[in-house]
């Protein structure tokens, strides 16, 4: 993996660092200090925002390419949307400049092409007026008015979206054939407890819904790209109706996990939240270290959460409900040691004490904005070794975890972090000496 820029990975680092924040913000004990993110953090979840959450409005923004205006503050940019069954979709699409400016835009597909004008507004998004359309590869540009050189241009993809169906306490989301892989959030209509699902293109999942009403919100798999709506809305379930008990199959209950690294043998905190469907009964998790004996148990109940403490190692979490043998759910997940890091001259010394690999993240820390090589960059750092991460600004911000991870390998419910955490919840500062 060598290094990489976070921004390439964005899907994979948004998830960590948005579970890191939220689960350090809803995970701890009620009797704790508040945790808070600090800027850099924030800027970073703001960055990898959509491919964390799933559940925020797709655009792809390019920079217009007009003489006097600063590339960052002139974008366009697209949200196509999706087209249910035969019908068409309504892309949205805006345009942000510096100053006051007309420009014409061209909207075209395969047999498709229409045109308009659009006046711009200093420091303001304008719309554009985009025509519906069927599914399909479309690309949409501008230039200048009564211009022919493009400042700007888009290409995205209108897709179907997700068929869904409610019957009696369950819903079922299907994936078209053609589409990418799916992501669903869903849950009771204006309720804080939300449930997340994964579909392969051509494939169903019916889901447990003890709800009359239902949101959803679906999206796809690649932050990057202008063409990741898959589908939203609101559907009616019905629940005064003849059904049996919640099954293991029917995704009545996740577990969201946070484990935290072990600081000279101590026991790490470990964070346990759950979203569980309200009709589910007898509900007990347990959780199994690497000898297969109980390291921690105990019930659950939907928003509600805990913390536990845990010295390093592996260990296996289950939860169970209804009376059933079978889990509702099995995950592995790691308690690690946490990396040791060490300032040098111009320099970070990051030691691994584990077995496992990891990849290590460094962002600036500083106030200001600043222009530091290597900053956002992952560090590969095998089991048991040490590297050194060349370093020219006065403070870091350090996050280390599993390669997996970073490679999207590794189930994001349960994360494990190899670094330690300030007592407010923020990646560890480390000052780096500069004059040397």
């Amino acid at each position: 993996m060598g290094q990489q820029r976070y921004a390439t990975g964005a899907r994979v680092v948004g998830v960590v660092v948005l579970a890191l924040v939220a689960g350090v913000l809803g995970l701890g004990p009620a009797s704790a200090a508040p945790r808070t993110a600090s800027a850099p953090v924030s800027e970073l979840v703001a960055q990898a925002q959509h491919a964390a959450t799933k559940h925020v409005s797709t655009s792809s923004r390019h920079a217009l390419r007009i003489a006097g205006e600063e590339d960052e503050q002139t974008f366009l940019g697209v949200s196509p949307g999706c087209a249910a069954g035969k019908g068409k979709a309504k892309p949205n699409a805006f345009v942000y400049a510096g100053s006051k400016v007309k420009l014409d835009w061209v909207l075209t597909g395969t047999g498709f092409r229409k045109t308009g004008t659009v006046k711009t507004k200093a420091d303001r998004p304008v719309a554009i007026k985009l025509p519906s359309v069927r599914t399909g590869d479309y690309r949409v540009t501008l230039a200048l008015h009564g211009k022919t050189d493009l400042v700007a241009d888009v290409s995205f993809d209108v897709l179907p979206c997700l068929v869904v169906k409610a019957t009696c306490r369950a819903v079922t989301f299907t994936n078209p054939g053609d589409n990418p892989t799916a992501y669903v959030e869903y849950g009771g209509h204006k309720k804080k407890q939300r449930f997340t699902l994964e579909l392969a293109p051509g494939t169903s999942r019916t889901v447990r819904a003890d709800y009359s009403t239902i949101d959803y919100d679906a999206s796809s798999d690649d932050p990057d790209e202008a063409s990741d709506a898959l589908g939203h809305g609101t559907v009616k379930v019905k629940q005064g109706c003849k059904h049996g008990p919640a099954q293991p199959a029917d995704n009545a209950v996740q577990t969201q996990g946070l484990a935290g690294c072990s600081t000279a043998g101590a026991p790490a905190w470990v964070n346990l939240a759950w979203a569980v469907q309200p009709s589910l009964t007898r509900r007990t998790y347990e959780v199994l270290d690497a000898a297969g004996l109980v390291a921690a148990s105990g019930s659950f109940k939907g928003g509600r959460e805990t913390e536990l403490s845990l010295p390093a190692g592996s260990y296996t979490y289950r939860s169970h409900a209804n009376g059933i043998l079978e889990p509702f759910e099995d995950v592995t997940f790691d308690v690690f040691a946490c990396v040791v890091v060490t300032p040098t001259c111009k320099a970070l010394e990051v030691q691994n004490p584990n077995a496992a690999s990891l990849g290590v993240l460094v962002l600036s820390a500083e106030d200001e904005e600043s222009d530091v090589d290597g900053d956002g960059e992952i560090t590969d750092l095998a089991g048991g070794a040490t590297v050194t991460i060349p370093w020219t600004g006065s403070s870091a911000w350090v996050l280390a975890l599993p390669d997996g991870v970073w490679e999207g390998e590794v189930e994001p419910a349960f994360l494990s972090i190899a670094s330690p955490l300030t007592p407010v919840g923020e990646p560890l500062t480390v000052e780096v000496p500069q004059n040397c």
